[in-house]
């Protein structure tokens, strides 16, 4: 992995060589302050100027940004949110559209943030141009939101893509998933490793399921005993 990446020296972010970037972890309380206070000085340290309550860009006008969404399922998540980014002096704000205007403005990126479900296979391929390539970042209604455009993503893409071995495939993923976290593209919600089912215990099924599949119910069978 560290071969690949000594490959893209000096065209991905240095970080990328020492520990892989993790998102901080909070208190749990919701508005934790260590979290405010560092987020204040990192805006501090890239120009931004406080006029009362209201945070001025390093452009001179006051920051604000807009959560789209066509549903207020995410509400409790975006809300502590924007809590927090107004706290920072950030107008921030939600705004709910019906789904059509919803899927319009995400097909033409004209959005400031929203929240999507990312979904890969195991074996990642040509989704990977998909997501992250160049090309799709200036393709309308592509599934690459976030506009990233790198040339170095580019070629990890392409590696990934052309690898012969399930080896090199992981060390090339490996590889991107370091640059990608690195560039701070997304605010992680959560994840969960299990998916879990309600179910009526009356049914037999496999000992031996598939590693990532939650059951197939095809293969279940009604017990009488129970």
């Amino acid at each position: 992995m560290l071969a690949l990446l000594e490959r893209l020296r000096g065209k991905i972010p240095d970080e990328v060589f020492g520990e892989p970037y993790m998102s901080p972890n909070s208190n749990g309380s919701g508005q934790d302050r260590s979290l405010l206070r560092g987020a204040s000085d990192l805006l501090s340290a890239a120009g931004c100027t406080r006029d009362d309550s209201t945070l001025i860009g390093p452009h001179g006008r006051p920051l604000t940004i807009e959560f789209l969404d066509f549903s207020t399922a995410f509400t409790r998540v975006t809300q502590p949110f924007i809590k927090n980014l107004r706290l920072l002096g950030i107008d921030a704000q939600l705004r709910i559209v019906d789904a059509a205007q919803y899927r319009k403005r995400v097909e033409d990126f004209d959005f400031d943030i929203t929240t999507q479900r990312l979904i890969m296979s195991f074996a990642p391929g040509e989704e990977l141009r998909a997501l992250f390539g160049s090309k799709a970042a200036g393709t309308v209604g592509s599934r690459n939101i976030t506009g990233i455009s790198d040339s170095a993503i580019d070629s990890l893409i392409s590696e990934a893509i052309a690898a012969s071995k399930r080896e090199e495939v992981v060390a090339i993923c490996r590889s991107l998933d370091r640059v990608l976290r690195a560039k701070r593209l997304w605010v992680p919600q959560w994840y969960k490793a299990n998916h879990w089912i309600a179910h009526w215990n009356v049914f037999g099924h496999p000992r031996h399921t598939p590693k990532y599949n939650p059951g197939i119910i095809r293969t279940w069978w009604s017990t009488t005993s129970k």
